[in-house]
This record gives structure tokens, C-alpha cells and sequence, in this order.
């Protein structure tokens, strides 16, 4: 959604499976290769004539540094600090599982659950804002 804040990832392909498209996704977007975890949680967002199934994944980069690749901006933020950004609401639930979790990543790719996370930690999170088109 252009000029909001959201979570990396996107649409299944015909013949991928949820994780694959993941991997696909990270790629294409971030020029990053994942290695997926196990699932997190779930939401599910319906719009009048719409209705969307997001599936969330725990996930550590193998290989890269993620790059913006589709003229969006990306930031590393902590759980508690997704109620500063503008989201869809399709993400309320997530934000609200890793807020309440303190869900967050080591730089060693290792995940933790926790809210006595500190500096050292870098979140699972990384929203990222695509531009107005």
C-alpha cells in the first residue's frame, strides 16, 4: 500500500509454497537469501470485495545485506516502536504478537523471545514504506 509502512513479503505464485514465495519475495525486494523458520502467526483482512490471508514467519539472513531494490525505504526497528508507523491494517494483529512477544533477532541469525531485549539485539521487524506512485 503506497505511503504506509509494511512487512516484506508478497504474493504466492502459482506452484510455490507459502515459505518459497517468502524466499522469492525477500529476494526480489531486499536482494537477501532467508532461511524460513516456523510460522508465527496469522491475519486475515477483509475489504469489501477483498479479503487477504497474511502469514508471518520467523526468518534469518543466510546471505546479503537487505537493499532497498523497489525505491522503498527500509529501517531495523524493535517491537515497540511499530506504533510510531503508519501500517495497514491488515497488520495490527502481527504488530500486536511481536509487541506483547518482544519478539527480536541476534546479529548471529539466532531467534529470541523476550521483552529483556537491549542494544545488542537488532529486531525481527523491518518494515518497509513503498513510495507514492
Amino acid at each position: 500500500m503506497a505511503g504506509l509502512w509494511e512487512f516484506p513479503g508478497g504474493k504466492v505464485e502459482d506452484g510455490e509454497s507459502y515459505s518459497e514465495a517468502l524466499v522469492r519475495e525477500l529476494d526480489e525486494e531486499l536482494g537477501i537469501f532467508v532461511e524460513i523458520g516456523s510460522p508465527l502467526t496469522f491475519a486475515v483482512h477483509t475489504e469489501p470485495d477483498l479479503e487477504i490471508l497474511l502469514l508471518f514467519f520467523s526468518a534469518a539472513i543466510a546471505i546479503g545485506v537487505p537493499t532497498p531494490r523497489e525505491g522503498q525505504e527500509i529501517r531495523w526497528v524493535r517491537p515497540d516502536e511499530l506504533k510510531h508507523f503508519q501500517m495497514p491494517p491488515a497488520d495490527d494483529e502481527v504488530v500486536e504478537m511481536l509487541v506483547s512477544r518482544g519478539v527480536c533477532v541476534t546479529d548471529s541469525g539466532f531467534f529470541r523471545v523476550g521483552r529483556e531485549s537491549t542494544d545488542q539485539f537488532r529486531e525481527i521487524i523491518k518494515p518497509q514504506r513503498h513510495k507514492e506512485r
